[in-house]
């Protein structure tokens, strides 16, 4: 950014115009918008397995990060709307993870009863 201050505002030390403040800033909070991104993007990989194509499936609640990143910045990188993040978020537990959890449960409890010796 300095440089391109250097190159872009005419003789060396003269003041920026309104103009090439307004452009300077303006690109400057663009830079940091898209490294936020950046930086979102390469911490979700870890989060995210593949769906249907164009589509991606959250693996791990995202309250669990929500606080690091905008909520704005995550859905728009994952092109999920604000509304669809929200309605997901506070949705309870499907009959299936119910079911799964209670299955844990009793698989846990048997292992521990048979001290440890079959396997999971």
């Amino acid at each position: 950014m300095n440089k391109w201050r250097k190159t872009h505002s005419g003789i060396e030390g003269e003041e920026m115009t309104a103009a090439q403040l307004a452009e300077y800033k303006k690109i400057k909070a663009e830079l940091r918008e898209a490294r936020m991104e950046i930086d979102f993007l390469k911490k979700a990989a870890a989060f995210l397995r593949g769906g249907s194509p164009g589509k991606s499936t959250i693996r791990v609640h995202p309250s669990a990060k929500e606080g690091n990143h905008p909520t704005r910045l995550m859905c728009h990188c994952l092109e999920v709307s604000h509304s669809g993040y929200y309605a997901w978020r506070n949705r309870g537990m499907s009959e299936t993870q119910k079911r799964r959890e209670e299955l844990a449960i009793f698989v846990t409890y048997f292992f521990n009863d048979s001290k440890q010796t079959h396997l999971l």
